[in-house]
């Protein structure tokens, strides 16, 4: 039962972890077998997210507590 409270927070968490540069070009946040993923309508903020991918994964998981995600998979 506690999953989907820790995969709520992290969603939530996004913006506050993500640069707020790229938050406008982010949408359509849904966590999938332990994977986060993002829809990202800019090539440019896709790939500079992509190249942060496992801070972004370590510092999303350190604001929740709890190890809810392995992956950021951006669409």
């Amino acid at each position: 039962m506690e999953t989907p409270l820790y995969e709520h927070r992290l969603i939530a968490s996004w913006a506050e972890i993500v640069p707020s540069k790229y938050l406008s070009y982010t949408k359509d946040l849904f966590i999938k077998n332990q994977c986060l993923y993002v829809k990202v309508t800019s090539a440019v903020a896709k790939n500079e997210l992509f190249l942060h991918k496992k801070e972004l994964v370590a510092m999303l998981n350190a604001k929740v507590g709890y190890h809810t995600i392995t992956d950021i998979c951006f669409t």
